[in-house]
């Protein structure tokens, strides 16, 4: 008998996942697609091509669209059971809602885990791709090219500061470097008219080069028409405008971005509290199904509309609460760990309240 209830309320639910992630996604995919259409029409985007965006962003809205039309799934599914009193037998017969909805529980926790999976194999490769065609056919190209840049490199023990980075060339123009031992003492100071990446360091020319003798505070001074060592290997993206996202990177470049932004001393928060949301984000469906079985017990009357008013308010809140508490991060009023996951602590604790208390 219990077998034969998982398979019918998974059935329920499955049907009910099913429209709620078409209607979601559909509403994503028009949103997309009028917040440019302005600007399609003004360029003259073909067709075509307009449909192609919209094809690359399918997967990164199906990724959105899943908590929410999880929530959806659960309140409706448990409160059409409600409305046609359905479920009265099954807790007559002493099965509490508990029980009876460990079943959408553990696929929502499935279909969490299989979500990150998603995010990381496709929807990662294919926003970013949307988002390259999209620059292209609005002709808005980036420019990686910084002016005026200081970068740390070597453990904080060498400062790079240049007038210029031309992203293209992968060069820096009227460097001065200075080199510190660990004890934060000059070793090595470089002027350089320009520095070009050589493939694995940095290769100055018309260098004149000031190093600390052993034995005295005095620096001895040398020019040199090119000068290279291999300690000054800090990459060229560091030195690049931070225009870079961590939504279009995998976990392993973004977790290495994150590293690269810290040792050269540039601001990394927001980007480490993006990497944090995106594993936080991944407990999201999870979250909801725990949430709208409390919720949909509730439900007797308008069932569909409550259901779906209560699915759309739930994640305003949710989302809203994110947005507030990634700026809190970035700006540096709590730390990027909380940032990502408080909201996750705040829906688990509700959402085990209401499953708790839930009408059986």
């Amino acid at each position: 008998m219990v077998v034969t209830l998982d398979r019918f309320i998974l059935k329920q639910f499955l049907v009910a996942l099913g429209v709620g992630l078409c209607f979601f996604v559909l509403l994503l995919q028009v949103i997309e697609l009028f917040a440019n259409i302005g600007r399609y029409l003004a360029l003259e985007v073909p067709i075509e091509a307009v449909l192609r965006v919209q094809l690359l962003y399918l997967p990164k809205s199906v990724s959105l669209a899943v908590p929410i039309s999880v929530l959806f799934a659960v309140s409706y599914t448990l409160g059409m059971m409600y409305s046609r009193n359905e479920l009265i037998s099954v807790f007559a017969g002493g099965m509490s809602l508990r029980r009876f909805g460990a079943s959408v529980l553990v696929l929502g926790a499935l279909i969490s885990a299989a979500g990150f999976w998603f995010e990381e194999s496709i929807v990662i490769e294919s926003y970013r791709r949307k988002n390259a065609l999209q620059r292209e056919l609005l002709q808005a190209h980036r420019d990686f090219s910084n002016p005026d840049v200081a970068v740390l490199g070597d453990r904080n023990r060498i400062v790079y500061i240049a007038d210029f980075y031309d992203a293209d060339r992968q060069r820096l123009s009227r460097v001065l470097v200075v080199v510190r031992d660990d004890e934060g003492r000059l070793v090595e100071r470089i002027d350089a008219g320009a520095a070009h990446w050589r493939g694995d360091r940095w290769e100055f020319e018309n260098v004149q080069r000031f190093t600390r003798r052993p034995d005295s505070e005095e620096l001895e001074r040398r020019a040199h028409e090119t000068y290279s060592e291999p300690r000054f290997n800090t990459r060229p993206h560091v030195f690049a405008r931070l225009t870079r996202k961590v939504e279009e990177m995998r976990l392993e470049q973004a977790w290495d971005w994150v590293e690269s932004l810290r040792a050269a001393g540039l601001p990394y928060r927001k980007q480490l509290t993006d990497l944090y949301e995106r594993y936080a984000f991944a407990t999201t469906p999870f979250l909801m199904a725990l949430f709208a079985t409390g919720v949909g017990s509730r439900l007797k009357k308008n069932v569909l509309l409550g259901s779906l008013l209560t699915s759309i308010s739930l994640a305003v809140v949710y989302y809203v609460s994110r947005m507030v508490l990634n700026l809190l991060a970035v700006s540096g009023s709590v730390e990027p760990l909380w940032g990502a996951w408080a909201p996750v602590g705040f829906f688990l604790f509700v959402g085990v309240l209401l499953f708790r208390h839930a009408r059986t």
